[in-house]
């Protein structure tokens, strides 16, 4: 939307300004001169306005990601299809780490730590409220193409989003408990107090609000460094 806006805005302003100069044309004298001049500058708004659309997403998703930080770009880069597969698990595990630490930052939340292991069943990824660490399951990690990992991290990060907005509301306040502005943490908060991991019913796990949002995050966030890597 922001990138949206910001062409917006260049498109008014570069019309305006060559609806002048060609009104100019009109009301003025006519001469090679002006008319060539005005050729150049309606050719290179034109450019611009082109490249304005190719790099104002990315470059807004750079800088609102913290992607900008200069160790992120080199590091981020690693989730290339052609860079992951050769990467060792030492190298995997440091460039997801700077994933995490990009949303917590973008999430504007606490450090998390990230570690792999073996997780239980089918699990892939899975956040620890008590000990604030997203753990993702080795073998997962190894054999997956980056962005699948990518969604199970950033699917965590929310995770831990939604702990944080839940612990930081005061609610021994009625608004809180009741105003439609927190209906989402009211329902967070509910389904946290009686969690359904979806070994007994997965539909019920699946359709959980933290879960669905979860997922909506991270399918935006997936797209936002498939964006990115696009362009670097």
């Amino acid at each position: 939307k922001s990138s949206l806006v910001i062409v917006g805005l260049f498109v008014v302003i570069a019309s305006s300004f060559l609806f002048k100069l060609k009104k100019d044309l009109y009301t003025k004298p006519l001469t090679r001169k002006r008319w060539h001049n005005y050729k150049i500058i309606r050719k290179r708004l034109s450019s611009l306005l082109i490249v304005l659309f190719l790099t104002v997403p990315s470059g807004l998703c750079v800088f609102m990601y913290g992607l900008n930080q200069p160790y992120s770009i080199a590091t981020i880069s690693n989730l290339a299809s052609d860079k992951w597969a050769n990467l060792s698990h030492e190298e995997k595990m440091n460039t997801l780490q700077t994933v995490v630490n990009i949303e917590a930052t973008y999430l504007t939340i606490s450090p998390i730590t990230l570690k792999s292991t073996k997780l239980e069943d089918s699990t892939v990824g899975q956040y620890s409220y008590d000990e604030n660490v997203i753990y993702i399951d080795s073998e997962f990690m190894a054999t997956s193409d980056s962005m699948d990992v990518i969604d199970t991290i950033c699917h965590e990060c929310r995770h831990a989003y939604q702990h944080s907005v839940v612990d930081m509301l005061d609610w021994s306040q009625d608004s809180v408990t009741t105003h439609y502005f927190y209906r989402s943490a009211q329902q967070w908060k509910l389904e946290f107090s009686d969690y359904r991991n979806g070994q007994l019913d997965y539909d019920t796990y699946y359709q959980q609000s933290i879960e669905t949002d979860a997922r909506a995050y991270a399918e935006e966030s997936v797209y936002v460094y498939m964006e990115f890597l696009e362009q670097y």
